[in-house]
């Protein structure tokens, strides 16, 4: 009798828990994010697009996998942000001088669940989108030469048009 009575409050406990309040069930972090990569795998022919998503899951998992899809909210997210900056460890060390992430990699990750919870409103697990935080991205200039390259490519290219036998070849 105790056997059972255990039994039935740790199915209650469990079966309440994972519950909303009318009575519907809640749906996983898991679910979104294999739905998620199950369409990509149907839609997408470049194999690197889905990779970038793997990359990310395995990041925002680390936060949401306990949080039912229906309990991210907006202060959900700022905390995710947070956590994203401040405690986020990642596994491998990148070519970045500094170990916090920058706003528009963030913003890729915010791209990733926004994309899972617009699947949970298209499937009818929450009824709209949480209000998602604004980061602002400062535009930094890349792949610029540096004064050594310059000359060295305009002085290569002088050469080139020393060298070449035709006109049409001076113009091109």
């Amino acid at each position: 009798a105790l056997a059972k009575s255990l039994a039935e409050n740790e199915y209650d406990s469990h079966h309440f828990a994972n519950r909303t309040e009318d009575g519907k069930r809640l749906h996983t972090w898991y679910e979104g994010e294999t739905q998620i990569l199950k369409t990509l795998g149907l839609d997408s022919k470049r194999q690197s697009r889905i990779q970038t998503y793997q990359v990310k899951f395995s990041i925002l998992r680390q936060f949401f996998s306990d949080i039912p899809i229906e309990h991210i909210k907006p202060k959900t997210i700022e905390d995710y942000v947070h956590w994203r900056k401040t405690q986020y460890t990642p596994q491998r060390r990148n070519f970045h001088k500094h170990s916090e992430p920058s706003n528009k990699t963030i913003l890729r990750d915010l791209d990733v669940l926004r994309k899972v919870l617009k699947h949970a409103v298209k499937e009818e697990w929450i009824e709209k989108l949480p209000q998602f935080p604004t980061l602002s991205i400062t535009p930094r200039a890349g792949g610029w030469f540096t004064e050594t390259e310059w000359k060295t490519l305009r002085d290569t290219a002088k050469h080139w048009i020393k060298e070449s036998t035709t006109d049409k070849d001076r113009k091109e």
